[in-house]
């Protein structure tokens, strides 16, 4: 409990004396250069997540697209699953719907075989979410 107290105490009296600010100090002391390279980096990362978001949509993109196959060959039982399958696409950019529909040599993704209303919740749900994603980076 002393241990704590002190400690507490300790943090208290620096913080109010300034020694938060030497950090920021030597962070502000950093060469141009240094500073560039991080904001390269920063965006590089981004880059990064922004494909794996735009790959994410047209992997579930390239699945919905074959269970639409699957629909129009009635090996669905659910008479609203059309009706499901456009809503969904309506949720993506259209430049993402092109590019999904070129992606050939895909097997529907195992946790999408059922294909019930769980299953179009669950597509509907990684769509919003990925597509959200990539359009809040993209700006």
């Amino acid at each position: 409990m002393v241990n704590n107290t002190f400690s507490l105490i300790c943090i208290m009296l620096f913080m109010s004396y300034g020694v938060v600010a030497v950090p920021k100090k030597y962070l502000n002391k950093k060469s141009l250069k240094d500073r560039l390279d991080g904001a390269y980096y920063g965006v590089f990362q981004m880059e990064n997540k922004i494909l794996d978001w735009m790959f994410d949509v047209e992997e579930i993109m390239s699945n919905l697209h074959i269970i639409v196959d699957k629909i129009r060959a009635g090996e669905v039982a659910d008479p609203n699953a059309a009706k499901y399958c456009k809503i969904i696409a309506s949720l993506v950019p259209k430049h993402m719907i092109r590019k999904s529909k070129n992606l050939t040599g895909f097997e529907l993704d195992p946790k999408y075989k059922k294909l019930d209303l769980d299953t179009f919740e669950l597509l509907h749900y990684e769509i919003k979410l990925h597509t959200n994603n990539y359009e809040r980076a993209v700006g």
